[in-house]
């Protein structure tokens, strides 16, 4: 693969989840997400959001790994 594109997707899989993990700390704090939410769905919706960023972050360490192997 060209090393550019190695680059690439290296600080896109870095910078995309940690977008979803303060999405869903923004969404938790303000309990809005376009529009305003109950707060039980709003904590719902954040932890969802966060959850989902630590597995994208899982995700980019394992290929940033097998990529240096």
């Amino acid at each position: 693969m060209d090393d550019f594109l190695v680059k690439v997707r290296v600080i896109l899989g870095m910078v995309v989840p940690v977008f979803y993990i303060g999405m869903g700390v923004f969404v938790i704090l303000e309990k809005t997400f376009m529009v305003k939410l109950k707060p039980e769905y709003a904590y719902s919706l954040g932890g969802i959001l966060i959850l989902y960023g630590l597995f994208r972050l899982y995700r980019a360490y394992k290929s940033f790994t097998e990529i240096k192997k």
